[in-house]
């Protein structure tokens, strides 16, 4: 019972905290924008810089980087802008460096055109 009578107590703190801040950016005329939280700034961060990553900084063999660089991927933005079929097509890529370069790319939430 003690439990639930501090968290009731503690529910109502909050509740009047929140009326207050409310209160207080109303008087300012200001609105809390709930899309500038750290989360969604990370995320919008992310989508805005993460083609721009150059493929030199990344953790990929040799082999695959030059596979990207033979169809002129200098950025995981150009990177994903190819196919499976692409890669497959230049003479020093096959099934097992596709495969790397496809692992690399689901690290960072992306895929190869066509989500191949």
């Amino acid at each position: 019972m003690m439990i639930d009578a501090e968290l009731a107590a503690a529910d109502e703190r909050i509740e009047a905290a929140r009326h207050e801040l409310k209160a207080a950016l109303t008087a300012r005329q200001l609105v809390l924008d709930k899309r500038k939280t750290p989360a969604y700034c990370a995320v919008t961060m992310q989508q805005k810089y993460l083609p721009m990553f150059p493929l030199d900084w990344l953790n990929i063999s040799m082999r695959a980087r030059n596979a990207l660089k033979d169809v002129n991927c200098r950025t995981l933005g150009d990177a994903v802008a190819k196919s499976r079929r692409n890669l497959l097509d230049t003479n020093c890529c096959g099934e097992g460096t596709v495969a790397e370069i496809q692992a690399m790319l689901v690290s960072y939430g992306l895929s190869l055109k066509g989500g191949e």
